[in-house]
């Protein structure tokens, strides 16, 4: 189901607005562009769902856009379904963000610039213009990504480890037992008195401690201050639990959306 984070506003002043479409393996979040502020954002679940309907709730009041800029990173099928969504709902095509060799003052760290998965490149893109110091990124999604970038833009490179779904999922499925739990786990504090709970609380606090490893290693390594940015559709479960500081900006994927299509 579609869920809306602002309310739609189908006012004249949307007519120029920029749809923002930011794809994931398992959810679309999007945002409209209008005179450079990010406006009518919302989310849905796209994974094991029929992508035409999807769209349709989604999008079917919103005024037409004057054009449409995507981050996909959910491969081809889901292009040519919004693809041909798009163009016949608004006879439009989407311009699709790829990862670059540099963008601004950030240069990407990858020997081949295209293999940068493109939401890490465009969260890149935003934590520049958030934080001029060194950043570590962390978007907590399907999978768990980190990237590192120096104080210069210069892109150093990430890391990418499951993420709690896909964790759990992994236990599920080749820890004889495991799959049979109950509906509902019991907890004991932090402690949990079933499997279900045992595996939910035990692949949280591997995430939370490699997330706070990582980012008390980077401060040592680059020996300057780390602003630390989490994202993602987990990172409000794991937020609370940290020991380092952190800042939440669910939107930066969107954001960095946002600057490629301002200047392309």
């Amino acid at each position: 189901m579609a869920k809306s984070v602002y309310a739609v506003d189908n006012g004249p002043g949307h007519n120029d607005m920029i749809l923002l479409l930011d794809i994931g393996n398992s959810f679309i979040k999007w945002s409209g562009l209008d005179d450079g502020q990010l406006c009518d954002a919302g989310e849905a679940l796209h994974a094991d769902e029929d992508l035409a309907e999807v769209f349709d709730e989604a999008w079917q009041d919103l005024p037409r856009p004057e054009a449409v800029w995507v981050s996909n990173v959910a491969g081809s099928d889901m292009a040519g379904a919004l693809e041909t969504w798009l163009q016949q709902t608004w006879g439009l095509l989407p311009q699709y963000a790829t990862s670059r060799e540099v963008f601004g003052a950030v240069r990407n760290a990858y020997k081949e610039p295209a293999r940068l998965g493109v939401d890490r490149w465009l969260a890149l893109l935003a934590a520049y213009e958030i934080s001029r110091q060194a950043v570590c990124i962390i978007d907590c999604g399907t999978a768990i990504t980190v990237d590192v970038m120096a104080s210069s833009g210069q892109h150093l490179g990430g890391l990418i480890v499951p993420g709690l779904g896909m964790m759990r999922e992994a236990l599920y499925a080749g820890a004889h037992g495991v799959q049979e739990f109950p509906t509902k786990s019991m907890h004991n504090g932090f402690l949990a008195s079933d499997t279900a709970g045992a595996v939910e609380g035990g692949s949280l606090y591997a995430v939370v401690a490699f997330i706070d490893r990582v980012c008390t290693d980077m401060e040592k390594e680059l020996d300057e201050p780390v602003t630390c940015l989490l994202t993602g559709g987990d990172a409000e479960n794991i937020l609370p639990l940290l020991a380092v500081e952190v800042e939440h900006e669910p939107m930066l994927v969107l954001e960095g959306l946002a600057l490629v299509a301002e200047q392309l």
